[in-house]
């Protein structure tokens, strides 16, 4: 019996470690996602404005 109960134990914790895992993964996505977008939104606004950025000094 007490060797079921381990089983069982060690299961919810499994379990739970793999529903942490999917809500974190989540979570990366999510702001992966947003980086890509602002990193998007970077782009574009340097191709409508471009400026001197390697010979600014001279």
């Amino acid at each position: 019996m007490n060797e079921e109960k381990d089983r069982f134990g060690d299961f919810i914790r499994l379990l739970e470690r793999a529903r942490e895992d999917v809500y974190f993964a989540a979570k990366d996505r999510d702001l992966i996602e947003k980086l890509n977008r602002r990193l998007e939104k970077a782009r574009q606004s340097q191709l409508e404005n471009p400026t001197r950025t390697e010979n600014s000094n001279q």
